[in-house]
């Protein structure tokens, strides 16, 4: 098994010790086991707090600086404004592929590679922007960011693709444009690819079903 792999799964391991270890202390000193309980909670919830950051580092994104993709802004302060929800933070990626991510740090979080900003049409921008939108306001963004604090371990659950692609297309009303996108992204890897707008499975729904499932729109 790999490191990556295994190091969770430790984690995950020492957190479940550490709480039947609490149980054992609140039975014999309630106000120790207590505050033993109330430490630990915040250790995770601190610990999960920081998945947003992990994973905005992990792509090797920067802030957007101001003018510097116009683009991206008047299309994600658009698509924010109709979806009733306030501007995402909002972030480059200099290198690979193009594709885009969502996180939630202190707030919504979205990125876009610079190949998506130089090689797709407005369209296909406006799609991914969507995607990414749409799985902030259906909480899904949220709950995979806090998910990747157990790695492995929070497998499971809805894969991306399907119905947040089905929002996505709603809201743009061009579904052609997000199944382009897909075509044309470059899948991402690794222990955060949960978090990107195109990746394999088991996190995604394959690139080739998404776009038949949007073809029959």
């Amino acid at each position: 098994m790999p490191i990556r792999s295994i190091v969770p799964a430790l984690a995950a391991m020492v957190v479940g010790i550490l709480a039947i270890s609490g149980l054992l202390v609140v039975a014999m000193a309630p106000v120790a086991g207590a505050a033993a309980g109330i430490v630990l909670l915040a250790g995770l919830a601190l610990w999960v707090a920081t998945r947003g950051g992990a994973i905005i580092r992990d792509a090797g994104a920067r802030p957007l600086e101001p003018h510097d993709a116009p683009r991206f802004e008047n299309i994600a302060a658009g698509l924010s404004t109709d979806l009733g929800m306030s501007k995402p933070g909002l972030w480059i990626v200099e290198e690979g592929g193009p594709n885009a991510f969502v996180a939630w740090s202190r707030g919504p979080q979205i990125g876009i590679t610079r190949a998506v900003l130089t090689d797709f049409t407005r369209t296909e921008v406006e799609a991914i922007v969507a995607h990414c939108l749409v799985r902030v306001v259906s909480g899904e963004a949220r709950a995979r960011t806090a998910a990747t604090a157990l790695g492995p371990l929070a497998a499971g659950g809805a894969r991306v693709g399907g119905a947040l692609d089905v929002a996505s297309a709603s809201l743009t009303r061009y579904p052609p444009a997000l199944a382009s996108a897909i075509g044309k992204s470059t899948p991402r890897a690794g222990r955060y690819s949960g978090a990107w707008f195109s990746s394999e499975a088991p996190s995604h729904v394959t690139p080739a079903e998404r776009i038949a499932a949007l073809d029959d729109l």
